[in-house]
Parts: structure tokens; sequence; C-alpha cells
């Protein structure tokens, strides 16, 4: 009898010994990073953003007509082919640690497992409460005017910021043999079993989501708690069946900030969205895949030829042509439009040089046209060689000085080789 009572207290004290360990292990403390292994991303909220250039308004029929008394730059058809867009606009800040590969368990169609490498990115977002916005004021002559500026989201009229996010890794494959490039794109996939082994290996403590998961609820919600600013959300992206030859790796985000570009015509629009560009480089070959090293950024080589080829596997964009109306007399410009350019293969701006010989380049002149600018047959004078361009024209009826910019954004050309500007770890542009 007194080894039963026993046998029952050590039981007890067993089970109660148990439950104790197993709410301690509910409540699991994530991880310490060690310095510098989370790479973080500031929000990018620049004023192109936040102010467009002049755009037409195409979906705004009206008939163009002289009228009597009034001049023609006062007509419906006059303002509805140059309007100025402006909006709040916020963004997140983006912390991962580096691109790694898993031998990760995956589920096939047969209901068997499979172990398959695979590509993974894990990453925090958080939203630090900060909108790039215009600021209306009234000037002494009773006119309204804005002012760009920096302020809380609480003082905007955004009421809820909710995040659709979309990783595509472009992975470029040169091949030996040739010397040729294929790039090849992967759209994140949707895997919980293979999310479940990342969080178990990289850190238990931490919900991980994927891009579903955390569109489903808000990152930030005015007036509530729960979303608050400053909340964070951890996430991983993943990516199955990578060309085991990727050389030159890139990811591609979107969904990060609500910034836009529209291209509009007269049958259609064309949407480009901010898109976050990571830059990865891994030095392996298609054998032990998860044992080779991933590396942050691109590389760089002495050569110019491979240096341009590199480049053009990230491809990194080049400059950009920027048209702005100068008034002397206020001492103001207004930008008007912006283009791309094209190089040839030792990096000299196509574009750059028609201006130098006194034409307007094709884009840019029918980006012009549309805002109701006479350009046809115009001579383009240059004020810096193969940098800056101006040009007298009219527009309704009014005397206008239109001022081209080469405006470099990742490198720039000097002399017979070039430099980069800004880091190439990561970059912003529009996809």
């Amino acid at each position: 009898m007194q080894k039963i009572g026993l046998l029952f207290i050590a039981a007890w004290l067993s089970v109660a010994g148990y439950s104790s360990v197993t709410e301690a292990q509910d409540v699991l403390t994530p991880r310490k990073l060690a310095p510098n292994v989370l790479k973080v991303i500031p929000p990018s909220l620049d004023e192109e953003d936040a102010v467009s250039a002049l755009q037409p308004l195409y979906d705004l029929a009206s008939t163009p007509y002289q009228p009597e008394t009034r001049p023609l730059s006062d007509t419906l058809s006059s303002r509805a082919s140059g309007v100025v867009f402006r909006r709040d606009i916020w963004g997140v800040e983006f912390a991962f640690k580096p691109l790694r590969m898993i031998e990760a368990e995956v589920p096939q169609p047969s209901g068997k497992m499979q172990k398959k490498p695979i590509w993974y990115l894990l990453y925090r977002i958080r939203f630090d409460g900060q909108v790039l916005g215009s600021v209306p004021s009234v000037d002494v002559g009773g006119r309204e005017t804005f002012s760009l500026g920096v302020k809380d989201v609480a003082t905007s009229n955004l009421q809820e910021i909710r995040l659709f996010p979309s990783f595509v890794l472009q992975a470029s494959i040169v091949d030996p043999n040739t010397g040729s490039v294929v790039r090849k794109e992967y759209l994140d996939r949707l895997m919980p079993y293979v999310t479940k082994q990342i969080q178990e290996s990289e850190d238990p403590a931490i919900k991980l989501f994927n891009t579903v998961e955390l569109s489903s609820k808000p990152l930030y919600r005015k007036g509530d708690e729960k979303f608050a600013v400053g909340r964070e959300v951890w996430g991983v992206a993943v990516w199955e069946d990578v060309d085991p030859r990727a050389d030159y790796v890139s990811i591609q985000i979107q969904g990060l900030t609500n910034a836009f570009e529209v291209e509009q015509g007269q049958e259609s629009k064309d949407f480009a969205f901010k898109t976050l560009q990571l830059n990865f480089y891994r030095p392996g070959d298609s054998i032990d895949e998860s044992s080779d090293r991933i590396s942050y950024g691109i590389p760089l080589v002495d050569d110019f030829e491979e240096q341009i080829e590199i480049c053009d596997a990230y491809q990194l964009p080049g400059p950009l042509l920027v048209a702005t109306e100068v008034d002397a007399s206020n001492d103001r410009s207004d930008r008007l439009a912006t283009v791309s350019t094209s190089q040839d293969r030792k990096l000299n701006t196509l574009e750059a040089s028609e201006l130098d010989g006194g034409k307007l380049p094709a884009e840019m002149e029918k980006a012009l046209s549309n805002l109701g600018f006479d350009v046809s047959g115009v001579t383009v004078a240059s004020k810096i060689p193969g940098a800056r361009w101006e040009f007298q024209t009219t527009r309704f009826g009014r005397s206008k000085l239109v001022r081209i910019d080469l405006k470099p954004q990742l490198w720039h050309k000097l002399g017979d080789h070039f430099e980069f500007k800004d880091r190439l770890e990561y970059f912003w542009t529009y996809r």
C-alpha cells in the first residue's frame, strides 16, 4: 500500500513537472541576433513619388477651341493636357537575413516526402508612422500653394495600410561554352510545411507569415492599438526548383510602398510600381547547392567588358532624361517628363548623342507632344555637352523654355571608364 502511494505521488510530480515544462516552452524568447546579421533598409519616400510630372487626362473628353475673350490655356482641353497629381506616400522599413538554402522535406503529389533544396529569405517589416505628402497653404495673393513635407500618419488621410507584397527571384545563368546569359524568374511559393521547417531552423519563437497571410491583416490602422505604428511582422519568401547553375541572383520586391507611376496613352494606361531589388552573388556550382555561400551585393571586377556584363545580369538602370519647364521670372521649374535611356557597349548614352547633335529623342518628343508642347522641328542647344540641353518652344500659344538634364542613377560614365554612385547591395526602381 505504501509503495502504491509513493508511485502515485511520483507520477503526480512527474505530470506536474511535465506540465510546467510545457508551459515554459510555450513562451519562447526570440533569439538575439549578432550585430549586422539583419540588414535594414529604411523606407523610400521621394519627392517624385508624392508629386507627379504633368499628366494628360485622355479620359476627360473635350473639344479644343479658341475663346474670344480668354486665352487658349484657360480652356478645358488645354488644362486637361497636363495635370499634376499629389498623394500621400508611405513606405515600410524592410529588414532581412542573408539569402539562404535549406534541404527541406517537400510533400509530393504521390503523398510521399522528398528532400529538395529550397531558397528562402527571412525578413521583418515595420512601419514607422512617417508619411510624405503635400501641405497646402495660401500665399499673399490668396492662391493655394503646396509644399512637400514629412508628417505623422495620424494627421494624413490614410486610414489603413495593408501590404500585398510579391517576391520574384531572378537568376542569371552564364553558359560556360558560349558566354551567353540566360535569365530566369521564379515566383515566391506558398509552402506551409516548408515554412514550418524554416521557422524551426531559424527561430521557433517567431511566427513567420507568407505573403497571403501578410495581406490578411493590416500593418497599421488609424485608432487601433492592435495595429499601431511600430508593429513588427516577420515573414519568409521561399522558392523551389531554382536552377542550380545560378551565379547572379536578385530579388525584386513590390508592395513595400504605395508609390507608382502611370504612363497614359490615347487607348491605354501603363502602370509601374516602385520595386526594391536586393542583389546577391553565388560563386558556386550545381553540386551540393546548400553548402554554397551566397554573398550580398554584386561582384566588382577590373575588366570593363566583364563588369558591363555583370551590370546587365542585374539589370542596373541607366541614366534618365528629365525635362523641366524653366520660368526665370519666377525662379522656378516644373517637371514635365522623365524618359529612360539606352546605352551602347561602351556605356555611351545614345539619347545624349542625339541631343548634342541638336535633335530631340523620339521618346522625349512623344512625351512633350502629349502635354501640348509644339516640338516639331525644334533645335536643341547644348548647354553642358552630354549632360544638359535647352530649347525654346510654345504651348497653347505661350512661349516656353524647356530644359533637359541627364540624371545618372546608380552609375555614371567617366571618360573610358565608369563609376558606381551608390551602394550596389540594393536599389529602388520602377517595374
